[in-house]
Parts: structure tokens; C-alpha cells; sequence
């Protein structure tokens, strides 16, 4: 009887040993990140023209998670000409918007972009949108 104990925990080892988990075991953890959806739907909207100059221009967009308790955070990129600086005017926004103020030069195009980025390094860039502000008469 001692025998056979002794056996069955053996053959037990060496089943867990030869099946067991190993540490490059892509099966095991099947938990993975998704990016937060692609920024879309700006106001203002792309190639909008004649945004008056004596008013705040206020930038939104949409973007989320997939994942369910990620966060997102938003850096934002604008320049009058292209490409856009690698460098955000704001970074790490946590709502979909931000207001530029009034822009200084009327009968400028204004080229933007949003990066949304969750708190897992995942992240999506949305395309270049325009808009352009005039001189109110």
C-alpha cells in the first residue's frame, strides 16, 4: 500500500512537471489590453472655416476604453502648420475637451490632434483635423 502512495505522488510530479505552467505559457494568462478607441466626431469639426476670432475656440472629441476600469487620458497637439511638434500643449487631460482660449492670428488654418492613452501604456492617435478662424467684421 505504501507502495502504491508513493507511486501515485511520483507519477503526480511528473505529470505536474511536464504539464504544469510554464513562465512563456501564453494560455495562462488570457487577460490583455485593448488601446482606447481611435479619437473621432471633433467640434470643431474638420475643415471647418470661419470660426470667429473673438471667441474661445473649445476643442472635444470622443474616445474610450474597451476595457472595463481602465482610464484614458488625452494629449493634445496643435500647430498652424505641418507636422504637428511631437510636443503636446496639454498632456494627460482626463476629459475629452480642451479649450485653446482666443487664437491671436484670424485667417489662420489651425491643424490638431488628439492621443488617448490608458493607464496601461496603451494608445491610439487620432487623424489631423483643421479649422480656421476669421476676422469678425
Amino acid at each position: 500500500m505504501k507502495y502504491y502512495i508513493f507511486c501515485c505522488l511520483i507519477s503526480s510530479v511528473l505529470i505536474f512537471n511536464i504539464n504544469g505552467c510554464k513562465k512563456d505559457d501564453t494560455s495562462v494568462n488570457t487577460n490583455s489590453n485593448n488601446p482606447p478607441s481611435v479619437p473621432q466626431n471633433p467640434n470643431p469639426h474638420d475643415s471647418a472655416l470661419g470660426l470667429d476670432d473673438s471667441s474661445n475656440v473649445l476643442l472635444s472629441w470622443q474616445s474610450s476604453d474597451p476595457d472595463l476600469n481602465d482610464t484614458c487620458k488625452f494629449d493634445v497637439y496643435v500647430g498652424t502648420s505641418l507636422p504637428l511638434s511631437e510636443i503636446p500643449i496639454s498632456a494627460n487631460l482626463t476629459a475629452a475637451q480642451y479649450n485653446l482660449g482666443m487664437l491671436p492670428y484670424p485667417n489662420t488654418t489651425y491643424f490638431w490632434k488628439i492621443k488617448a492613452k490608458d493607464n496601461h501604456g496603451a494608445e491610439s492617435i487620432g487623424p489631423i483635423w483643421r479649422f480656421t478662424i476669421r476676422t469678425r467684421p
